[in-house]
């Protein structure tokens, strides 16, 4: 039979054993691992966070000195061109005197009759009917709605020493012209800035003679213009006085 071998009783330990056995043991130190590669980790993102902010900004500077931003200033004011305006004598015919120099320009469907002494003292003659029927003497009645101009240069200047108002009344006076109903008289430019005398008559029963006086080197120039509607007329008479001019 095989030999028996004795065992030993386990030793039975108390819970108060058991604790204060725990208690005078020494304590277990757990390793712990070291943290310092922390720091340099940290540092090392910070400094590509800083880097990648100064690239940046340094782009961005870049660019606004290549391309600034445009700096808005005040609107412009439009330019309005001015639309030019028609010469309502367009298309009007030209009546030149070569023997005094000057020009007029008159309607293009009016007639135009040159009296015997145009040029030479005398009167051109303008109307708005057939030439046939225009009257020679200044004064004689026009036919109704119609208008008869008369252009020249008085045969007789200025004397030395005389006023134009001293030449027109001996115009008058030996022209045996009897006094009109009504008279009036008053100052106008004629064409370049010419100084005239307007002077508008009522005579033969309500004709009205409205006739422009200037004078140039002792010469008196007269545009005169009868009609018994000469307001109608207003318009285009005042319109072929603005034409004339001198030609030196």
């Amino acid at each position: 039979m095989p030999e028996e071998i004795p065992t030993q009783p386990e030793e039975t330990k108390t819970v108060t054993e058991v604790v204060s056995e725990i208690e005078k043991s020494p304590e277990v130190q757990v390793p712990v691992k070291s943290k310092l590669w922390l720091k340099p980790l940290l540092f090392s993102i910070l400094g590509i966070v800083l880097a990648a902010g100064l690239v940046f900004a340094g782009y961005k500077f870049g660019q606004r000195s290549i391309y600034p931003e445009p700096v808005e200033g005040p609107t412009p004011t439009p330019i309005v061109e001015a639309t030019p305006t028609p010469d309502p004598t367009a298309g009007w015919k030209t009546y030149i005197d070569t023997a005094y120099n000057y020009s007029i320009k008159y309607p293009s469907d009016w007639y135009h009759r040159p009296t015997p002494t145009e040029g030479f003292g005398g009167a051109a003659t303008f109307a708005n009917y057939n030439p046939e029927e225009v009257t020679k003497e200044v004064g004689l009645p026009v036919p109704g709605d119609k208008i008869k101009v008369e252009i020249g240069v008085s045969i007789h200047g200025l004397k030395s020493g005389q006023t134009f108002k001293e030449w027109l009344d001996e115009k008058e006076r030996e022209e045996g012209i009897t006094q009109p109903e009504t008279i009036s008289y008053s100052k106008i430019i004629v064409g370049e800035n010419i100084d005239a005398t307007q002077k508008i008559a009522t005579v033969f029963g309500g004709t009205r003679i409205q006739t422009i006086y200037f004078t140039r080197d002792s010469k008196v120039y007269f545009i005169s213009g009868s009609s018994s509607s000469l307001t109608a007329f207003k318009d285009t008479l005042n319109l072929m006085l603005s034409t004339f001019k001198f030609l030196e």
